[in-house]
């Protein structure tokens, strides 16, 4: 049966979905050098900006740096917290920015998949990803603040 909307498919369920994006055909090997490359550089530009905001604008750049890598990925912010500790940053600070950029990345990944694959199949991920992403907040702050 044609799709109602233009672009949309009809799936063997019956029930139509956005097309596929070019760039989710297009995946790439993580193992890759120019992924691993890419990742590292990602990793170091996270280090040097959360030292400087560390120095600039304390706790809360931090936490708003940790917001704001979230959105990409969650390990460079994991490991640059976590070595921070070694340089006098305060567990309570990098505990919380990283749930905060894990919350963050769960959003985002909530809403790509919402957005790719729309229907149930969007709401069954979203809605995990969006209970966890307030829940682990709202257990921080309740434990260490």
């Amino acid at each position: 049966m044609p799709s109602a909307e233009p672009g949309r498919q009809q799936g063997q369920d019956g029930a139509e979905h956005p097309p596929r994006l070019a760039a989710a055909a297009s995946l790439t090997n993580p193992l890759e050098l120019t992924a691993a490359v890419g990742l590292g550089a990602f990793l170091a530009l996270v280090m040097v900006l959360a030292k400087g905001v560390e120095i600039w604008l304390g706790q809360v750049g931090v936490l708003a740096l940790a917001a704001a890598s979230g959105i990409a990925d969650v390990d460079a912010i994991t490991l640059s917290l976590a070595g921070m500790t070694r340089t006098g940053l305060d567990l309570q600070t990098v505990v919380t920015g990283i749930v905060i950029a894990a919350a963050t990345n769960s959003l985002v990944k909530g809403g790509m998949a919402t957005t790719i694959s729309g229907g149930r199949l969007g709401a069954s991920v979203a809605l995990p990803l969006a209970v966890a992403a307030v829940v682990g907040p709202v257990a921080v702050w309740i434990t260490l603040w």
